[in-house]
């Protein structure tokens, strides 16, 4: 006997339906990636200790693509790509396929509903609670196509251990925390989403897109390597003393545990290279991923993006400059890499 297929995405002529994307296959590779080349949820989140929330996500946000409707869906929609019936698609177009798995995950509880908020907003937005029929509470009331077709092992899949939050005695930093926390596994799940689809319908587009990036550690190695040059070529004045100062301070200090600090110095005084120093040291030592500077005036962005480049040597590259006035047609600012990583700051 045939087994019946269910598929996630198509692609348009002249491939053919044994081209498209097995929905089992999508599915696990927004949750657990596909080795080297694609990231799941799971990997996201693990930045967080989510890791097990991400990954039953990357499961479950699909549900809905193994019901009957859903399938014809992605049949009339090849049909009308390919000329045969435009109104077919039409009606095809307003399946709802993210409903179902946040009715799967909500029936689980009060975590069960961590998930139910991320999967229902995966493509529109993460909803609130009430607020006409895009809020969760109308949503999950709503008759959603069957899909008991998914299979069982991952429907059965159960709840991670709750996550542990720091009490703060507060209710509403409390209620504060777990939202935050729900924003944070969203995230990882879109952005999972997005890319697990991109490498699949556009892996051209995907193959552009940049790897894991070098590491705090190496960054360091050359920036030690221009502070040491600048240090060799600089004269012996009060300024230059007290800017030595300023850079041992911050090289001590982010060796502490991780937490708020603050760097007070005066103009001039050398605080972009210092601030750096510390910060891709206290990366380095406590096995962050990534520094991330903001700033409230695009001139002072492009000024210290300049002089990150400059200090980074042949890994300038790995300044990643990001703002409303960006020159896209600079190559020195912009990049097809740049741009398909300002997309989610990988």
């Amino acid at each position: 006997m045939c087994q019946t297929k269910y598929y996630a995405h198509t692609l348009p002529p002249p491939k053919t339906r044994g081209d498209w994307e097995l929905l089992l296959d999508h599915l696990h590779r927004v949750a657990e990636g596909d080795g080297a080349t694609l990231a799941g949820a799971a990997s996201f989140a693990e930045a967080f200790n989510g890791q097990d929330w991400g990954r039953l996500l990357g499961w479950w946000h699909d549900l809905g693509k193994y019901s009957a409707a859903f399938q014809e869906y992605l049949s009339a929609s090849m049909a009308a790509e390919e000329g045969e019936d435009g109104r077919r698609l039409e009606t095809a177009g307003r399946v709802d396929h993210s409903t179902a798995g946040a009715r799967h995950a909500a029936q689980l509880g009060p975590l069960g509903q961590i998930l139910a908020y991320c999967i229902a907003g995966h493509h529109a937005g993460l909803p609130d609670n009430v607020g006409g029929a895009s809020g969760l509470s109308i949503r999950l009331k709503k008759q959603v196509d069957p899909f008991g077709a998914a299979p069982a092992e991952i429907l059965g899949r159960s709840l991670p251990v709750p996550p542990r939050f720091r009490p703060y005695g507060n209710r509403q930093r409390n209620a504060f925390t777990l939202a935050f926390f729900t924003r944070m596994l969203f995230s990882c799940l879109v952005d999972a989403d997005f890319l697990a689809s991109e490498w699949f319908m556009n892996s051209e587009r995907a193959a552009h897109r940049p790897g894991a990036g070098a590491l705090p550690m190496d960054l360091l190695v050359r920036l030690d390597a221009h502070l040491a040059e600048k240090e060799r070529s600089s004269q012996d004045t009060e300024v230059n003393r007290r800017r030595r100062e300023v850079l041992a301070a911050c090289r001590q200090k982010a060796m502490l545990s991780p937490g708020l600090f603050s760097l007070n110095v005066p103009t001039g005084g050398g605080k972009t290279l210092s601030s750096l120093a510390f910060a891709l040291t206290h990366a380095a030592k406590h096995e962050l991923r990534r520094v991330i500077y903001v700033i409230p005036f695009t001139s002072i962005i492009e000024q210290t993006a300049d002089v990150f480049r400059n200090a980074l040597g042949d890994l300038a590259g790995e300044v990643l400059e990001h703002h409303s006035a960006l020159d896209q047609d600079d190559p020195k600012r912009q990049s097809e890499r740049s741009r398909l990583a300002a997309e989610n700051w990988d």
